[in-house]
């Protein structure tokens, strides 16, 4: 196996999650920087007796991204240099891809993975579970450029809420990193990748409010996308509201992961339009305060338990895969 470059190591490497086999050479693909593979570690490349694993699990191959286009371009054309035959192309990727070009494609959860791995194998993060008396909700926003963080915040200051919750948006003075963890000047440069932080932001709230990466085709995508932003949340017990695309919710009960429907209102995860869903999400805050922990702590725990669950599944297909 040759040596990934750190930064695609850390991002997108599945090695980093299990050993793997001497006659699989990986390529980890990032969308942000560097090159997605070092030519002079394949000198030793045997094209009929090793595979190139292209793992990309972070982000997905969007054919109308120019990142994207220039990645797979990369990766492709060093595959025909090398003459390597596309049965021996494996691909990981986040989400459910046809067999395209002969290509084998591997359906792989890896923000869920990497929760689990940092969490539970590394035990680098210790996970938490809120105080009984925790009366704050918690909203930790990234970037504010992106959709549902600035008109979240707005919608919260609008109604009188802002001051229930632990609220941060990068760039915003007003809301300013809680944990004294630099997110916008690390190893990676300007990419927070989600770890590390500070579990007792969890501790201390009673729910998250998570303003995931996607929110729909009128700003970005609508492509199912769960990141580290709701697994870091289901791994320290906090119930959650979501804003993100439509059918979030349903798809993240179609991976296992229980809901709180039959707690409160979920019906804004069928609204078509992304306002009517941040604005129906962000209503359930002062319902959801007045709700006891025993009515969805059978949630939670099941949650916590189906994110470990399905790290081992996925991790488990993989070693099956590379050594059946």
């Amino acid at each position: 196996m040759i040596k990934v470059e750190k930064f695609s190591y850390d991002i997108e490497s599945v090695s980093r999650f299990i050993d793997l086999p001497n006659n699989i050479y990986e390529i980890a693909c990032t969308a942000t920087k560097g090159n997605p593979y070092d030519s002079r570690q394949f000198h030793r490349f045997n094209p009929k007796k090793d595979y190139v694993l292209i793992s990309h699990h972070r982000e997905n191959w969007y054919w109308d991204w120019d990142v994207t286009q220039v990645r797979v371009k990369q990766t492709l054309n060093f595959c025909i240099k090398k003459r390597v035959p596309l049965e021996r192309i494996i691909i990981v990727h986040p989400n459910k891809v046809h067999n395209i070009c002969g290509f084998t494609h591997v359906e792989f959860d890896g923000f869920e993975v990497e929760c689990y791995h940092r969490h539970i194998v590394k035990k680098e993060i210790i996970p938490t579970t809120p105080r009984e008396d925790a009366d704050k909700f918690l909203s930790l926003n990234g970037k504010p450029n992106k959709p549902g963080r600035g008109s979240q915040i707005k919608h919260l200051e609008r109604y009188g809420l802002i001051n229930r919750g632990i609220v941060t948006l990068l760039g915003d003075d007003r809301y300013p990193s809680v944990d004294n963890i630099n997110y916008t000047k690390n190893e990676y440069g300007e990419h927070y990748l989600g770890y590390p932080y500070d579990t007792d932001l969890y501790r201390n709230t009673k729910f998250s409010v998570v303003a995931e990466t996607h929110v729909g085709k009128k700003f970005n995508r609508d492509t199912f996308w769960p990141t580290e932003k709701i697994y870091r949340a289901i791994i320290n017990h906090h119930p959650f509201v979501v804003l993100s695309t439509k059918d979030f919710l349903y798809n993240l009960r179609e991976k296992g992961y229980k809901t709180f429907y039959e707690i409160w209102d979920e019906m804004y995860d069928t609204m078509e339009d992304f306002d009517e869903r941040e604005k129906h999400s962000l209503n359930l805050i002062p319902i959801i305060f007045n709700i006891e922990k025993d009515k969805y702590c059978d949630i939670v725990k099941h949650n916590y338990n189906t994110l470990i669950r399905n790290s081992k599944s996925s991790l488990e297909k993989l070693r099956n895969m590379f050594y059946d």
